[in-house]
């Protein structure tokens, strides 16, 4: 009762001025750290009283301090607190200098990755779907190795945010940034990208509808040789689905036409495995043959 009180206190004072702020940053980061991580419920009282906007510019003008605080925070703690308190946790990260932010993942990517790992999927889902043009903005300043050393390590996890993902509001992310994503998939571990395709197949699938062509064709002569890494990871029956699938919209069409050109070993595995029409082999044919 008298933390609920104290905390609730805290949030507000904090909340009216930055000038409250102060005092709190004048103690080292890991003792301010230690204090998060040893008193969770303590901090969801302040954060039910607390201005997420006036956080995170107290964070934005100090971030080598809020830097060393992440370096010593448990990911088990602020984890449990997201969890809690998504959307405080949601305005907070949305009102961060991008700039900031980056520098904050980059320097603490293990943290981040444990972090990721133990949250609620459906929180970090909610969080990308409403803010897609930050999200599209704030990757720019991140290394891609740093966010596909996370996918590698939580692949489990990472098929069970998929599915929860708005596919209009992640093809224009990718949209936004297609050499950022060329470069992530440089570091993707290809047999973790099967697991991921064989898991969140629909998401796949609608996905290339959303995605600029050139950006897919350009993508697929760069990376044939990855692609089919990933292809020949894939169980056979997953991938004849998800063929299948691709095969049934236009743009889909397209990418199987491509990476039929680019891979012949998946002339076996389409012929064999997926249903396909007549006008499907015609259009593959023409691909094959056509001058490149």
């Amino acid at each position: 009762m008298i933390l609920d009180v104290l905390g609730s206190m805290v949030g507000k004072l904090l909340s009216y001025s930055q000038a409250f702020i102060r005092p709190i940053a004048a103690a080292t980061p890991d003792i301010i750290a230690a204090t998060v991580n040893d008193n969770p419920e303590f901090i969801l009282k302040v954060m039910d009283e607390l201005d997420a906007k006036t956080l995170a510019e107290a964070f934005n003008d100090r971030p080598v301090f809020v830097h060393d605080v992440v370096y010593n925070l448990d990911p088990i703690s602020v984890a449990n607190i997201i969890n809690d308190k998504p959307e405080f946790a949601i305005d907070v990260v949305s009102s961060l200098d991008p700039v900031v932010l980056s520098d904050i993942v980059a320097g603490n990517e293990i943290f981040i990755s444990d972090l990721i790992s133990m949250l609620d999927p459906k929180t970090l889902a909610f969080s990308l779907n409403l803010n897609a043009a930050f999200v599209a903005e704030i990757i720019k300043y991140i290394d891609p190795a740093v966010i596909a050393a996370t996918v590698n390590a939580n692949s489990a996890w990472m098929s069970r945010l998929l599915p929860k993902l708005n596919v209009k509001v992640l093809g224009g992310i990718f949209n936004s940034n297609p050499d950022w994503f060329r470069s992530l998939m440089r570091e993707l571990d290809p047999e973790t990208l099967a697991y991921m395709a064989e898991t969140a197949q629909e998401l796949a699938v609608e996905l290339v509808r959303f995605l600029e062509p050139a950006d897919v064709a350009e993508t697929v002569d760069a990376f044939s040789d990855f692609i089919a890494e990933v292809a020949k990871s894939m169980g056979p029956e997953d991938l004849a689905k998800l063929i299948n699938r691709l095969l049934n919209s236009p743009a889909g069409r397209e990418l199987v036409f491509d990476l039929y050109v680019e891979m012949p070993f998946l002339e076996r595995a389409i012929k064999t495995k997926t249903i396909i029409t007549g006008a499907h082999v015609r259009g593959l044919n023409e691909m094959r043959q056509a001058p490149r």
